[in-house]
């Protein structure tokens, strides 16, 4: 089988077969299933004759789902071959906005999915064609959160480095679902209305926050029980700061040094030796060897803040803090990303670690895990 995809309007309307709609309501994939399967599709049909098929996907959207209401644009035109067949659709996204009654069709079910569910009816089609949608996705919203980069690099950094799930999109606020050490939520949004939008599409199996901001926090507990919260200063890398020249030699760590930098953690409850592993093997992890072992460390977050940040107790007063941490920026600005750090506010030795390298006070964030 080969897929091919073309600019929107290089197929003729009468070469279309197929109008398929990736659509989302309240931050959730909207699949559907036929009566006569027990697998899952996306909403969509065959064009009808002399239709244009972009009547084709909403009327399918309707009929196979209720949709009274949606948002929906062309993403990309696709050809299918198997063997000696070429079949030709249009791949839509759609944001539903009201949903109704199914209307009496061939479907027997409408689930929303933050997750896409395995048992698809053509799994290698829908699962290539929902990878464009989702590069879409995180295209257009990493577009929106550059417009203050400095307030949203957390989850810039998170969509670029990890698998995503799920966006939520209104207006100039995102909400995105993702999957690293856990199924984290990360919100960016400077509009009450739009935020208490966002959070409609939340349920009960929503328990992990990351970044979070102040105001943000009372309506993600709303009387939930807290399992753990950890709330941090988050600086950000003044780059008009003159870095100190790094006197120690500092190494890239390996992924054998995981069980090490996690026995000498303080955030055992917040982190993982996997976790740990993870980042050396795709972030940004150094250290500092003296007397045959590591004496001092850190790595990048999965959001690219630099953390883990640790110097054996034995070895400190001594300036390897600080030379880590301007390792850590050099390498950060070599690749042309912002460096930022969050510091819990009584930490004073970190604080003012950070502050002497040249890194500015932003905000206070959390991390909430709810029960």
């Amino acid at each position: 089988m080969e897929i091919e995809y073309f600019d929107i309007n290089k197929i003729n309307n009468d070469q279309f077969d197929f109008a398929i709609v990736c659509a989302v309501y309240k931050g959730k994939w909207v699949f559907v299933k036929q009566r006569n399967r027990d697998t899952w599709d996306m909403p969509g049909g065959h064009k009808e004759e002399n239709e244009d098929v972009n009547v084709t996907a909403s009327r399918e959207l309707y009929e196979e789902t209720g949709t009274l209401d949606h948002e929906i644009e062309p993403l990309y035109d696709y050809s299918v071959t198997i063997g000696e067949t070429t079949t030709y659709g249009r791949l839509f996204y759609a944001k539903v906005i009201k949903i109704g009654f199914l209307p009496e069709s061939e479907i027997s079910e409408v689930r929303f999915f933050k997750i896409v569910p395995d048992n698809l009816t053509y799994p290698e089609i829908q699962r290539r064609l929902l990878q464009e949608v989702l590069q879409y996705l995180s295209k257009k919203s990493v577009d929106i959160l550059k417009n203050d980069k400095v307030k949203n690099i957390n989850i810039i950094n998170f969509i670029r480095n990890n698998q995503i799930c799920t966006f939520d999109m209104l207006g100039e606020s995102v909400l995105v679902r993702g999957r690293s050490d856990e199924d984290w939520i990360y919100i960016s949004s400077k509009s009450f209305d739009e935020f208490i939008q966002l959070l409609e599409g939340l349920d009960v199996e929503d328990k992990c926050f990351a970044a979070i901001e102040e105001w943000m926090l009372p309506y993600i507990i709303n009387g939930k029980e807290i399992m753990s919260q950890l709330t941090s200063i988050k600086l950000v890398y003044d780059k008009k700061a003159l870095l100190p020249f790094v006197k120690a030699n500092v190494v890239r760590l390996s992924i054998s040094d995981a069980q090490y930098v996690f026995d000498n953690s303080m955030y055992k409850e917040y982190i993982s030796v996997e976790y740990i592993e993870e980042r050396i093997n795709r972030g940004i992890g150094l250290g500092i060897w003296e007397d045959g072992k590591l004496i001092a460390w850190a790595i990048t977050h999965d959001d690219g803040a630099i953390g883990f940040l640790n110097v054996l107790e034995e070895y400190r007063e001594k300036g390897y803090g600080s030379q880590i941490t301007v390792a850590m920026i050099r390498q950060l600005l070599e690749l042309d990303e912002l460096p930022f750090v969050h510091i819990e506010e009584e930490n004073k030795r970190s604080m003012n670690l950070a502050l002497k390298v040249g890194f500015k006070k932003d905000r206070r964030v959390h991390w909430i895990k709810l029960k």
